[in-house]
Order: structure tokens, then sequence, then C-alpha cells
């Protein structure tokens, strides 16, 4: 698992056997069945290594996101009340701010790369308000589009949920 994370990383950056070697000390290895909560602290870093899971608003049980193999959780450093399930089994490995950080440190040159994840992340995070902004039909149409090779994974009550819609009328469009 760790070296298809290596792979996703030098893709964006070369990482040097130092920082490597921190790095591979300092992941945690989670590996949950299906419909099961990720226990995440603020400031995790998450790599989703096979699996899907949903991103879940507390109290009002909106569905937020979905993240697919290959894409990372950023839990932001503040008090936030967001629950991610698991949709199918997946493995996934963690790392902790405070590792983040020292990792940051010692290596400073990987800050440029970890700006370049953030902003990715908060485009993959923007897709529902796109899907929002569409009529809800187009919306239902570019689903598929939006989240390649996980959207049969995901079930249309949570499609349904995640556009705003109700079960019954997602299912008539």
């Amino acid at each position: 698992m760790t070296d298809q994370l290596f792979t996703e990383i030098n893709k964006h950056v070369k990482i040097c056997a130092d920082a490597t070697l921190m790095l591979k000390n300092r992941l945690q290895e989670h590996s949950l069945g299906q419909n099961r909560q990720l226990s995440l602290k603020k400031g995790d870093i998450v790599y989703v290594a096979q699996g899907v899971i949903k991103k879940i608003g507390v109290p009002d049980e909106d569905i937020k996101h979905f993240i697919g193999p290959n894409d990372f959780l950023i839990i932001p450093p503040m008090k936030y009340a967001e629950v991610f399930v698991t949709l199918t089994a997946g493995q996934f490995l963690s790392l902790s701010e405070a590792d983040f950080i020292q990792i940051m440190a010692s290596h400073s040159y990987l800050l440029k790369p970890y700006q370049k994840l953030i902003m990715h992340w908060q485009r993959r995070r923007a897709i529902r308000g796109e899907l929002l902004k569409q009529e809800k039909e187009k919306a239902k149409d570019l689903f598929p589009t939006y989240f390649k090779g996980i959207a049969q994974a995901i079930s249309n009550r949570d499609k349904a949920n995640y556009l705003s819609m109700s079960r019954s009328y997602y299912s008539t469009l």
C-alpha cells in the first residue's frame, strides 16, 4: 500500500531518501470493511489506497463529498463537524498532524507540492457546488463524469442526498 502512495507522490514531486524513510516510518495503515466510520483526528492526512468514502456533515447528515482510490483526505486542524464512512471495504494510510509538521520542518522543499495538493483537494471538494448550480436532470447526468471509477459504488440514495434531491425524485429523472 505504501508503494502505491509513493507512486502517486512521485508523479508530482521527487522525494529524497531521508523524507521517504521518515514518511514510511510514520504512516499508519488502516483496513476497514463496508459501512465503517473512519476515526480521524484534526490535522490528519489520509491517503485512500482502495475503497470509497463519503463525507457527511453533522448534524444535517448531508453528504458533502465522495473520495475514491488515489485521493487524499485532509482534515482541517480546526474543530470540524464531519463524519467519514466507508461505502466499500478499503485500505488507507494516515499521517498525524505532528508527524506531518516534523517532516515539513525537515524537508521544506515539500511545502510547494503540498500547497498544490491542497489546491487539488479544494477543487475536488467544489464539485458539489458546481453540480448544485445545474438543473437537477443535468446534475444527475454529470455525476458519473465527476466521479469516474467510483460512481457505480455509490447508491442512488447517496447520490440523491449529495445532489440535494429526494430519492424518489432522483429515481424519476
